[in-house]
């Protein structure tokens, strides 16, 4: 099944002009024609049309007129919006062909910049012997096709880099999905794809499928972007996170991995996330020091392990049930009290600070209010949970240069 083309041809002056551009379009034989003269081409143009089959339909050629040969910008923004009005038409980008072979320096660079940036697939120019004006002699017409693929696959890794270094890892992914890739730039586009699928995952804390692709990655390629060592560590990280999630068994990575992801949303400033985050982790503190000082779950604590002083309190609650879920507060009081627990004893010495985060918490869109949290805010809820349990943000996302 052949596709259909349509052809965008730059109309020039001088004698022969016309031949060469009739001996373009043959080469194409495309289904649409869409002609850009001036006032100073008309006749070459007229020409070309007599030259052409005259069993063409007349609705599959498009004329424009345009005066302008010489600013560059005014061409460009034309020459782009009669491309984008052959697309409208239902023709791809690849599906055109861009002929610059007549016209002025300024239209041929127009019109290629034109295409470059439409990511038309093919630029037409048609060379051969030339007379003593600089012109293509009829019958030495040789075609010359050009493929801008290169330029576009070099475009498209550039706002790649850009997008993955900002976290946006889907679309970043999806853009070079779309791409027409040049052979050239596949191994390089196949490490990118992968490795956007992994850190997207990890980032939305699906490390089994993060660590499978991670896994994926050919170290040799990584040595060449000068990743391998962040990612034979990001490996082991994600096998910690990865056995942790399936046991339903917290640890320190947790953290660390909790705080860089809350730190990564602060850097997108979406703030209210990454305080939703943060409380989740002085939840999660709590949690681990919970199991690791009693071997008992938070969400599972008999009435009668409890203190004296919380005893009466949830005996009052428990409707009968044996076993208890502690809140954050409690479950840090019974740690400082029955354990003598040091993040318990740091927690309550700057809880004065923590209760002021919280109430800016519960009242964000997030929690129960409408507020949304500040960046200031978002940075001293930071600072809280590094000074205070003394969690360091050890896992750093690749960044692309």
């Amino acid at each position: 099944m052949n596709m259909k083309k349509a052809m965008i041809i730059t109309i020039g002056t001088g004698s022969g002009v016309d031949d060469g551009i009739v001996f373009s379009i043959r080469q194409q034989n495309p289904n649409l024609l869409f002609f850009i003269y001036s006032a100073e081409s008309e006749k070459t143009l007229n020409n070309i049309l007599t030259k052409l089959s005259k069993n063409r339909d007349d609705n599959d050629v498009i004329v424009k007129q345009l005066n302008e040969v010489n600013d560059v910008e005014i061409l460009y923004q034309e020459y782009s919006d009669y491309i984008d009005e052959i697309i409208k038409k239902g023709y791809t980008p690849e599906e055109i062909v861009a002929d610059y072979t007549s016209g002025t320096k300024s239209m041929s660079a127009a019109l290629v910049s034109a295409s470059i940036a439409r990511e038309i697939k093919t630029l037409s120019y048609v060379a051969g012997s030339r007379d003593v004006q600089g012109r293509v002699m009829s019958g030495t017409e040789r075609p010359y096709l050009l493929s801008p693929s290169a330029i576009f696959t070099q475009q498209k890794i550039k706002f790649f880099k850009e997008l993955f270094n900002h976290y946006q890892f889907d679309s970043a992914y999806s853009l070079l999905e779309s791409t027409n890739i040049h052979p050239t730039y596949k191994e390089k586009i196949n490490f990118y794809m992968v490795l956007s699928e992994a850190y997207g995952q990890w980032d939305r804390f699906n490390f089994k499928q993060a660590s499978e692709k991670l896994n994926l990655i050919d170290l040799k390629i990584a040595v060449e972007h000068g990743l391998k060592k962040l990612i034979e560590e990001h490996k082991t990280d994600l096998h910690k996170l990865k056995e942790g999630s399936e046991e339903s068994k917290l640890s320190e990575i947790d953290l660390v991995d909790l705080l860089s992801n809350a730190k990564r949303r602060f850097d997108e400033g979406k703030y209210d996330d990454a305080v939703s985050r943060l409380y989740r982790l002085v939840e999660m503190i709590a949690q681990i020091e919970f199991e690791k000082e009693f071997q008992i779950k938070t969400d599972a604590v008999s009435l009668d392990f409890l203190p004296d002083t919380l005893k009466k309190k949830y005996a009052a609650i428990s409707k009968s049930q044996q076993k208890v879920e502690l809140g954050l507060f409690d479950a840090f009081k019974v740690l400082d009290e029955k354990a003598k627990n040091k993040r318990a004893k740091t927690f309550f010495e700057k809880q004065d600070k923590f209760k002021k985060l919280l109430f800016v918490r519960n009242y964000s869109r997030l929690a129960h209010g409408q507020a949304p949290i500040k960046k200031d805010t978002c940075q001293d809820f930071i600072s809280f949970i590094e000074e205070t349990f003394e969690v360091e943000d050890k896992i750093k996302f690749p960044k692309l240069k």
